[in-house]
């Protein structure tokens, strides 16, 4: 357990309960929060010391570039979504009867040839600083960046309330473009008093492509920076333009009153006071540096939050596993409203991955591949090559997959039991997951007690293509179809589809277990049926602590045999895994069985080795500003938990 101070706060509004205006609602431990305040004495290099100012849709990187400050900035909506797939051969598919497969193994060239998709910074804002840079505070209550110089201090804010950045400094300020070697160069002019920055995203016949517009007024010392896209807008630029003046008749002062009154209705709703510093500000920042990049409304961040250069992976939501972390995030927060962008995605992906499930599977229902970005066509509409679709085995034929996608979804409702939201969002989308698991399921072979043997899948991400009845497979048909029967009867829907739902359940087997001979030869997790102790001998995603977390299947609650098995398995991984992706899942599984003391000291020791000056962490083998670290804050809530009682 985390020792001696320890307390939480979580601010509910719950039936029965009397709630409080938001106005009424103090924030929880002041001391605290204002303690994690990011402080430097210097910003100039942007991947490790680079203050972060965001309002869950646009953001910047704040950092220094020899005596200037210069804000690096995107939007979550701004992407290359072109997907050039006129080289790709047939996309491949799965024979689920035959138990066969075909397609070619490894990138195809739409991935492996282009930059895009990708998300891009468009534009730097570049002030004069003057000299000696002597101070750099990241306020994370008031969501502000104040550097301080000669000849005076620079104070940055990202508005809370609408998509403007408003910099008081006494020195000058300019806008450049920044140019992409795939991109069209930047556009730039003047309109009455406003200058701006435009930069096109060209479409590629099935994408439309997009445009997005950064505005700027001077009012003395203060300077507003409107950014809009066309996706906001049909007319960006002259609603960017309106922005800038709405803000000047609104009146600077009180502009900033509502930013600060926003941001402290925001920390009431949770906070933490902790013995252990390190924790504590980690729990801080990083529900911040969420907020920064998520808010309902908008487009969900993708694989790398800030863009201080070309994400790898395109950026993709690479949902067997990454991204469905970041957005496991919120619930522990109390913010569950910030998981919507990611349910909303979904939601709209579902014509793709219905036609995914047909023509990657041959099965009914909805299945998402493994990448996934904003603004994705409909196949219906597509004319290229592949209906606009990049698609490689292995890695994007994980079958479980879909059902770590549509976790979170469920977590929302588990979190907020608002029926209303379930059957408008989130329902549909774990309804047709279901019903591909169905599908899947009712053409699998039959093992010698009548379950199904649920394959050709793929270990995530090890072994070889074409296993069967991965404990990570196992583990999301399980969740999705509980899921799926659980929402279906709160809403009195679909009673035919709960029948085939219930009866499919009953067919997926038991995991499959492997002696480990370090262990006395006791039983753990397999990786699949037939898998040995040595099938992996590096992990990447930890699967056999899967079935524990994230597929919560087993927990503190479980029978006695199996919390020992899992327990086992987690040791049986501790040194095989390589620390790209698993630190998180590992030490939540630990916490999740009381096996603290290992949780605590393994995280307290591996994010302090990576913890940068700028208060966020380097992701080994993936590199600075994932979104992914924002789950660090809910793994501190598991350490707390095994503090009370």
């Amino acid at each position: 357990m985390i020792p001696l101070k320890t307390s939480i706060f979580l601010m509910f509004s719950l039936a029965g309960f009397i709630p409080l205006s938001a106005a009424d609602v103090p924030i929880p431990y002041p001391e605290a929060l204002d303690g994690a305040a990011v402080i430097q004495t210097s910003i100039d290099d942007i991947k490790r010391k680079a203050m972060v100012i965001g309002n869950g849709d646009i953001n910047a990187l704040v950092h220094t570039s020899g005596n200037d400050i210069v804000l690096t900035t995107t939007k979550n909506d701004v992407w290359d979504c072109r997907m050039n797939t006129s080289q790709d051969p047939p996309l491949p598919s799965v024979n689920v009867r035959e138990h066969t497969w075909k397609g070619v193994w490894g990138a195809p060239p739409s991935w492996r040839d282009n930059k895009y998709p990708t998300q891009v910074s468009f534009c730097d804002i570049r002030l004069s600083a003057g000299t000696g840079i002597s101070h750099a505070k990241l306020d994370l209550r008031r969501a502000s960046a104040e550097i301080s110089a000669l000849p005076g201090i620079t104070r940055i804010r990202a508005l809370y309330q609408s998509n403007l950045f408003l910099i008081e400094t006494p020195g000058e300020i300019v806008l450049e473009g920044r140019s992409w070697d795939f991109l069209p160069d930047p556009e730039s002019g003047t309109t009455g008093d406003v200058n701006w920055i435009k930069q096109v995203f060209p479409g590629d016949g099935d994408y439309k492509g997009m445009e997005v517009f950064v505005v700027l007024k001077e009012v003395g010392d203060h300077k507003a920076i409107a950014v809009v896209s066309s996706y906001d807008s049909d007319n960006p630029l002259a609603d960017a333009v309106k922005l800038v003046e709405d803000l000047i008749d609104t009146g600077i002062k009180t502009s900033i009153q509502i930013h600060q009154e926003s941001w402290r209705e925001f920390w009431s709703k949770s906070g933490i006071e902790l013995a252990d510093q390190d924790f504590q500000n980690w729990w801080y920042r990083q529900l911040y540096y969420f907020r920064c990049f998520s808010k309902p409304g908008v487009t969900a961040m993708g694989l790398q939050a800030g863009v201080d250069r070309l994400a790898g992976w395109h950026g993709s939501y690479k949902i067997n596993y990454n991204i469905c972390q970041t957005f496991w995030t919120p619930f522990a927060y109390n913010h569950p409203d910030l998981a919507e962008p990611w349910i909303e995605h979904l939601y709209q992906l579902l014509p793709r991955a219905r036609w995914f499930a047909k023509a990657g599977y041959g099965c009914e229902g909805a299945a998402f591949f493994s990448d996934t970005w904003p603004h994705e066509t409909d196949p219906a509409n597509a004319a290229s090559n592949n209906q606009h679709q990049i698609a490689y085995l292995p890695w994007g034929y994980t079958m479980g997959m879909s059902g770590m996608a549509i976790q979170n979804l469920w977590n929302h409702y588990l979190y907020t039991r608002d029926t209303e939201y379930l059957k408008k969002r989130i329902y549909p989308v774990i309804r047709e997951v279901a019903i591909f698991y169905c599908s899947y399921l009712e053409q699998c072979r039959r093992d010698n007690t009548g379950k199904a043997i649920i394959g050709p899948s793929y270990n995530p991400e090890h072994g070889r293509f074409g296993t069967d009845n991965n404990p990570y497979d196992l583990a999301y048909v399980r969740l999705t179809l509980n899921a799926a029967i659980t929402s279906a009867e709160i809403l009195n829907l679909d009673q035919e589809l709960v029948r085939r739902f219930k009866s499919n359940l009953l067919m997926v087997p038991p995991y499959h277990t492997t002696p480990d001979p370090e262990q006395d030869n006791q039983p753990v997790f397999a990786d699949w049926r037939g898998a040995g102790i040595d099938s992996v001998t590096t992990y990447n995603i930890v699967v056999p602590v899967v079935p524990l977390f994230p597929g919560e299947q087993f927990s503190w609650f479980s029978t006695h045999e199996e919390k020992e098995l899992c327990k086992r398995s987690i040791i049986y991984v501790q040194n095989r895994y390589n620390h790209n992706n698993s630190d998180l899942m590992i030490n939540v599984a630990r916490a999740r069985l009381s096996m603290t003391s290992d949780a605590l000291n393994a995280s307290r020791s591996w994010y302090k080795k990576h913890e940068q000056p700028n208060g966020l962490f380097f992701q080994q083998a993936h590199g600075y500003y994932m979104s992914e670290q924002t789950a660090v804050g809910a793994l501190v809530n598991e350490f707390v938990l095994q503090s009370v009682g």
